[in-house]
């Protein structure tokens, strides 16, 4: 749990900078329903790429790392960094920030 911690906090500080999270949210629900779709079929790819590169191994610290702790620092990365600038790239996020308007006290 924590290499998927430390992925996330280095994810999100990389995509922070090409992706803003209002745009992410607000997105039409037929785009955010194919991201997820997507971002299943990447993640799942991913454990299943390590899974198949440590099945004959019996060495119990290497197969740790390479199957639990590389893994999630790795899929959590790509999740929260790599994969939401992906999804802009391929018009899965919206492109216009939702504008909030707020109250203006008036001077006297």
């Amino acid at each position: 749990m924590i290499f998927y911690v430390i992925g996330m906090v280095f994810g999100q500080s990389y995509n922070l900078n090409y992706v803003k999270p209002l745009n992410w949210v607000q997105t039409h629900w037929t785009k955010r329903a194919a991201r997820a779709v997507l971002g299943a079929f990447v993640a799942t790819g991913l454990y299943a790429l390590f899974f198949l590169f440590m099945r004959n191994n019996s060495d119990t610290a290497t197969v740790y790392f390479f199957r639990n702790a590389l893994p999630a620092f790795t899929i959590s990365f790509i999740m929260y960094g790599v994969f939401p600038v992906l999804c802009k790239r391929l018009g899965l996020v919206a492109s216009n920030t939702p504008s909030f308007t707020t109250p203006r006290s008036k001077s006297t």
